[in-house]
């Protein structure tokens, strides 16, 4: 079984790979802090990365203006 750590993001996200969401931290659009503090490890569920290419993209809404992670 396959996991994705990610590092420190300053507030919310959502992570897809290969246009599959496999986790996702904090409630976009809600314009307060939620998820700066938490520690993202998503599982990669069987079967969804492939042999050779793979796309993550991670969706990032940051709360503080000058970081987003």
């Amino acid at each position: 079984q396959y996991s994705l750590r990610l590092g420190i993001i300053s507030d919310k996200d959502r992570v897809y790979l290969n246009d599959s969401l496999i986790g996702s931290t904090g409630n976009f659009g809600t314009g307060k802090p939620e998820a700066y503090d938490k520690i993202r490890i998503y599982e990669i569920p069987d079967g969804l990365l492939e042999p050779k290419n793979n796309e993550i993209l991670i969706l990032v809404e940051n709360y503080f203006e000058y970081e987003a992670g």
